[in-house]
């Protein structure tokens, strides 16, 4: 070796001519005809074994030249040379263009979003260095710059979802209320819908910090705003909400001052947990629970003794069945409404009838329960009233479930005859509106014989028909009936999709809240309010 490649680069390069070099591992060529700091550079930034490669031992190859032994004292011994991994060298082959930049860096903002990663993530050591071993070139992002960018994201999600939802003519909405870590009001806003193949999706719409005290009107203010946002003022059926007074008040509000024909839906789940509630409060079920609390701090250091204790409560013969129910009304893409009172007249017909053979407490706690149910969602002879005078949506949702459209739950033929009479009324002023269009014009599907003679009756006629249908198995998904009916019954269908796509619970608004627990933790509660609504609405709506 001559004394002019005495330097070590000449280890991992070897000369091409005068002005140029040659990698032994990569094979990249470089002009260097006086200095070898390109050399270096390149060995230093790529070949590296902190970089992420292969430490792999070579043979050496022998010189031809016998050299004199003063000679061979200055030639280098043989060494170790890095070579790539196939990963690695595919990774470092691969150019880095602009176009690559910003695809990593949308790719890296999203993450941070579906992850619920705070948006330093760029600044840890650790992502910093995974980085560099996988895109060595790439060119990290500020804090700065991922939040701006998701912050666009936001736009660009909700833009695609409220184009999505332009063509529907009815949504329903759910909300609900819940104080993060930091001491802050949020509020939560759900909708519902169902397409043109009758499918059912949920998607977040909102969810803000309640500045003010959360009076009726401010509530209504708020709902009233997302309404107006989402371009759904005027086609929202129906919203589910707790029990609470205030949001109560202010859906009532909504309907008075707007017009809307949004109905009210207490949450089915939370009058549902209200009755059991009653039941459990009874003195005998208290000391049972403070003895259940003594048992549970023995059992909770045996894993198990609490499988077992768990698998003991949730198969108790009184609790599986509220545990079940529970369970089925908080379903987000399944027609749910129509199914509390079939389900609610079960338990109280079958789960929680007096047994000769139950003791003194079960029977005590059946009663209680079974009244509270009676009560909340309106069984009885002296409720019959209250339910012809002015039906739920939950009522008469029924008949339009073609699995419950017999309305067996019923033990009234006033109730019965009254909820055939709500939704017959709803099938006209469907009919009605459909004889026209936008401009005032005569329906195109009106025939000389119609404008000549009258239009027939319609919609009696396709009710008549619709109710002689054979009840399908509750097994069965009302959504798919429809699909299949909707050419046989397009009045009924339209009045179905507008009923069907109301949520039984807000339960949908409360797993929203899940979401931004996980967001604003103890080391985020000073997130603004901005910045959770904005990484809460991309979280929920990943997948749409």
């Amino acid at each position: 070796m001559s004394r002019k490649n005495m330097s070590k680069v000449w280890s991992y390069f070897e000369k091409v001519d005068v002005h140029s070099s040659k990698c032994k591992t990569c094979d990249a060529t470089f002009n260097n005809k006086s200095s070898t700091t390109s050399l270096w550079n390149h060995y230093n930034q790529f070949h590296r074994l902190e970089n992420g490669f292969d430490n792999v031992d070579t043979e050496s190859s022998q010189s031809t030249n016998q050299d004199t032994e003063s000679d061979q004292t200055n030639i280098e011994p043989p060494r170790k040379k890095h070579r790539m991994s196939l990963v690695s060298s595919a990774v470092n082959g691969r150019p880095l263009n602009q176009a690559r930049q910003e695809l990593i860096t949308q790719s890296l903002s999203n993450m941070i979003c579906v992850d619920m990663l705070p948006y330093n993530t760029v600044d840890h050591e650790g992502f910093r260095k995974f980085m560099n071993v996988i895109e060595p070139q790439y060119i990290i992002p500020s804090r700065k710059n991922i939040k701006n960018r998701i912050h666009n994201l936001y736009e660009d999600k909700f833009n695609s979802i409220k184009e999505k939802i332009r063509s529907i003519n009815e949504i329903a909405l759910t909300t609900d209320a819940w104080t993060s870590l930091a001491i802050d009001s949020y509020i939560t806003i759900t909708g519902h819908f169902i397409d043109n193949d009758w499918m059912l999706h949920c998607f977040n719409m909102y969810t803000g910090e309640l500045s003010k005290n959360h009076t009726s009107e401010y509530l209504k203010e708020t709902l009233q705003e997302v309404m107006e946002n989402w371009n759904v003022d005027g086609k929202v059926s129906g919203i589910t909400h707790d029990n609470a007074y205030n949001i109560t008040k202010a859906i009532k509000k909504l309907q008075e001052d707007t017009n809307e024909g949004c109905r009210s839906m207490p949450c089915a789940v939370h009058t549902l947990q209200l009755a059991v509630n009653k039941g459990l409060g009874i003195d005998e079920c208290i000391a049972i629970s403070k003895k259940a609390s003594s048992i549970v701090s023995a059992f909770k250091h045996s894993y198990k003794r609490t499988t077992a204790l768990e698998s003991y409560i949730i198969n108790n013969v009184l609790l599986k069945p509220l545990e079940l129910a529970t369970s089925v009304l908080c379903a987000d893409k399944k027609a749910t409404i129509s199914i509390v009172r079939p389900i609610i007249s079960s338990l109280l017909s079958n789960k929680f009838k007096i047994n000769t053979s139950d003791n003194e407490l079960t029977v005590k706690f059946k009663s209680i329960v079974s009244n509270e149910l009676s009560e909340r969602f309106g069984f009885g002879i002296h409720n019959d009233n209250i339910l012809i005078g002015k039906p739920k949506v939950s009522v008469f949702a029924c008949l339009l479930d073609p699995r419950h459209k017999n309305l067996n739950h019923e033990t009234s033929e006033n109730v019965k005859e009254h909820i055939r009479h709500t939704v017959k009324s709803l099938i006209q002023s469907y009919e009605e509106t459909s004889y026209e269009n936008d401009h005032g014009q005569i329906n195109k599907n009106t025939t000389a014989m119609d404008i000549l003679l009258g239009e027939a009756d319609i919609s009696y006629n396709e009710f008549e028909q619709y109710i002689s249908e054979i009840q399908i198995n509750h097994n069965l998904d009302p959504c798919m009936w429809w699909k299949e009916h909707e050419t046989i019954y397009p009045t009924i269908a339209k009045v179905a999709k507008n009923i069907l796509c109301i949520p039984a619970s807000s339960a949908s608004s409360e797993r929203v809240f899940s979401t931004a627990g996980n967001i604003v933790t103890s080391k985020r509660n000073r997130l603004n309010a901005k910045n959770v609504s904005t990484l809460v609405f991309l979280k929920q709506n990943n997948n749409i």
